[in-house]
């Protein structure tokens, strides 16, 4: 079963200044969360996780403030397999100034085929939301909550697709 968005995400490094602790599992993004001190932002990491994970197969890898855990930010990049390949997601979580957490995820892969046939056969009803240097398409969902990015990749033979949604509460 084809899927409609694969992922390739480029992970950021993190200063060893910012004490943070990390972790390599093969269970939800939520179980580690709440394992390791994350309670604010338990419910949201969890809803976006069964969101986006759903019941795939996948391995996590997690990094968290080890000294303040509850009161900082959480990110998990996760690989979930599909039947025709890998993706990679990121799922980052924070607390905010009223005591709420504020969320996103961001979900990229390569496609074959130009960045054209898989705006045509795949998101075809996306709204054209406007273009990143030149190359990268960007597109919104019907109710802009959700923005895609189309890049070419290879010399135009694949297409770099990344979904992005931000999740406020």
């Amino acid at each position: 079963m084809k899927r409609n968005v694969k992922l390739l995400f480029a992970a950021t490094l993190m200063s060893s200044t910012l004490n943070p602790a990390t972790a390599f599992a093969e269970t939800s993004v939520s179980d580690m969360a709440n394992k390791n001190g994350i309670k604010t932002c338990a419910g949201q990491i969890k809803t976006v996780a069964d969101h986006t994970i759903k019941d795939r197969a996948h391995g996590s890898y997690a990094t968290w403030n080890k000294s303040n855990p509850d009161n900082r930010m959480y990110d998990a990049l996760t690989v979930m397999s599909y039947s025709d390949g890998d993706t990679h997601l990121s799922i980052t979580a924070s607390p905010n100034t009223v005591g709420n957490c504020d969320s996103t995820y961001v979900e990229t892969f390569v496609q074959k085929g130009s960045c054209m046939l898989a705006r045509e056969n795949t998101f075809g009803n996306w709204k054209f939301s406007g273009d990143l240097n030149g190359s990268t398409v960007v597109l919104k969902n019907d109710n802009g909550s959700v923005d895609l990015y189309l890049t070419p990749a290879l010399n135009g033979s694949a297409c770099m697709i990344t979904k992005r949604e931000m999740v406020y509460q």
